[in-house]
């Protein structure tokens, strides 16, 4: 006679046992065929037979389901993707057309991933490891929110951590899923392809003179920006010419570091096209700031580069012609930044004098605005909202002006943005974290640097601190302290970290197991 036994319920380890062996279990083709299949007849009659906004959503649907499968299976994939999204400002050019936003989902999307691929691979919740760039960079943002709710509407102060958050999870997301050289280097070349496209659509609208603007992704100033001629600026698909002329400019590192040491033929003709293209882009914003970044930034690149005489007077010749060729308004507004030293009545030489005061104007306000609150700042994202009080007080407009009417101010300088809305806390600790960022960098570039290994890796990795540094030194003369696209280059930064950490732990561990083998 055979007893029979109440089997007992699984335990946790179990139950986490049988979630592995589902996600490695091979799923037969004709599953994702028939779901595929049904997720075709469905848009499909959507498509047909319902009306416009139907239309869209069904066809949306077909390709957010395909995106999130693919998500799924490779969270990678929603990192190329996102690059793509963010430097292209698609989402905020799909909202403009009254489609909802996609970077909030596909943000949740990749979050929903990395945290199931690794609890279904591990069986385990794991954080990432945490080093010197990570802890300064938590550090910072702690501090961010900290000065947020330093505002009196805290309405406002949680609508503005809610948006900083989602932009450096942006970077987070980054760095979380790039966790092979490999992926990390493919992102890299997907970042500098969708620039150099997007920068390029632009610099044939400047060149032809076409009011086409691509979608979106090639527009003019969408807030009156001029140039000396009086005509609206070059401003890619974000519409602020300061800001994407900053952009373009920290890309360029990359494609001139693709040109010195790429040795595929084919990628070598691309870098070319593509850094001849990024810096004609960044002329035609017309952003003094990015172009002076840039002059700053082409030598010490040359330097590094142990660039021999001839070659750097080559290059210089190019950029010389670049300039002959276009309109000599770019030209005249580019180079006038030596107005502020003239005393002349020329009218452009005033127009630029007036625009050089009203920056100085926006500068002194903002270091008012930290003078009375020196620790935490008047609040981050309020610089705005106290400039017309500092700037009537100090004399530097007209008391009955209001910012109703005037509009939104800017402190225009990144430091002084840091000091006005964040304070002494702030500034040390975006220092802080800035720094780490470096010295982990330049480590990694110099551990394989000296080994003469993964050149490839050591080009990346130095073209990206040049690329950071563009940034900073653009900011002295624009603001912008946390907008999205500077969070993808930390993100690739603090990836190209946590991957140095990891071959290097994985060294030596080969190193120790040797040293065991030959003692035995």
């Amino acid at each position: 006679m055979t007893v029979q036994t109440k089997s007992s319920p699984p335990n946790a380890e179990q139950r986490t046992q049988s979630l592995l062996e589902l996600y490695t279990r091979s799923i037969p083709w004709s599953v994702f065929a028939i779901v595929a299949l049904i997720a075709s007849v469905v848009g499909a009659l959507g498509i047909a037979y319902g009306d416009l906004e139907l239309k869209v959503f069904a066809f949306a649907g077909i390709i957010g389901f395909v995106v999130v499968m693919a998500i799924y299976q490779k969270p990678e994939l929603g990192a190329y993707l996102l690059t793509i999204m963010v430097f292209t400002n698609a989402s905020d050019l799909m909202t403009t057309q009254g489609l909802p936003s996609v970077n909030k989902p596909l943000v949740a999307v990749i979050g929903v991933s990395i945290l199931a691929n690794t609890f279904l691979q591990t069986g385990k919740f794991k954080l990432p490891t945490m080093g010197r760039a990570e802890w300064t960079l938590l550090l910072f943002y702690g501090v961010v929110v900290a000065s947020s709710l330093v505002s009196s509407d805290f309405g406002d102060a949680l609508n503005v951590i809610i948006d900083v958050t989602k932009d450096i999870l942006i970077g987070i997301i980054i760095f979380v899923t790039l966790d092979t050289r490999e992926k990390w280097e493919t992102c890299l070349r997907v970042f500098l392809a969708t620039m150099t496209i997007v920068g390029g659509l632009g610099v044939f609208k400047m060149i032809s003179g076409t009011e086409q603007t691509f979608f979106g992704l090639a527009q003019l100033s969408i807030i009156g920006q001029l140039d000396a001629s009086g005509t609206l600026r070059y401003g890619g698909p974000i519409g602020e010419s300061n800001m994407w002329g900053q952009v373009l400019a920290a890309s360029v590192p990359l494609a001139l570091y693709q040109l010195r040491y790429e040795k595929n033929s084919r990628r070598k003709v691309l870098a070319l096209a593509a850094s001849l293209v990024l810096l004609l882009a960044v002329i035609f914003t017309n952003s003094r700031g990015a172009f002076l970044a840039m002059g700053l930034i082409l030598p010490l690149i040359a330097i590094e580069m142990k660039i021999r005489p001839v070659q750097m007077m080559i290059g210089a010749l190019v950029i010389a012609l670049m300039f002959m060729l276009l309109p000599s308004n770019y030209a005249e507004r580019l180079f006038s930044i030596k107005a502020i030293f003239q005393t002349n009545n020329d009218e452009y030489a005033l127009y630029q004098d007036s625009s050089f005061v009203s920056r100085q104007n926006q500068m002194k306000a903002g270091m008012a605005m930290f003078w009375d609150h020196p620790f935490l700042g008047v609040g981050f994202g309020n610089y705005s909202a106290h400039y017309w009080k500092y700037a009537s007080e100090l004399g530097l407009v007209n008391s009955t002006y209001r910012a109703g009417t005037q509009g939104p101010k800017n402190p225009h300088s990144l430091y002084v943005e840091i000091l006005s809305e964040m304070g002494l806390a702030g500034f040390f600790t975006f220092s802080f974290f800035f720094f780490s960022l470096f010295i982990s960098l330049w480590q990694a570039y110099k551990k394989y640097d000296d080994y003469h290994i993964h050149t490839s890796w050591t080009s990346w990795t130095i073209a990206l601190i040049f690329s950071l540094t563009t940034f900073l030194i653009s900011g002295m003369f624009l603001h912008g302290l946390l907008f999205r696209f500077i969070w993808v280059l930390i993100g690739f930064a603090m990836a190209a970290v946590a991957i140095n950490r990891q071959i290097l732990q994985t060294m030596r561990q080969k190193n120790q197991l040797q040293w065991q083998e030959q003692e035995v």
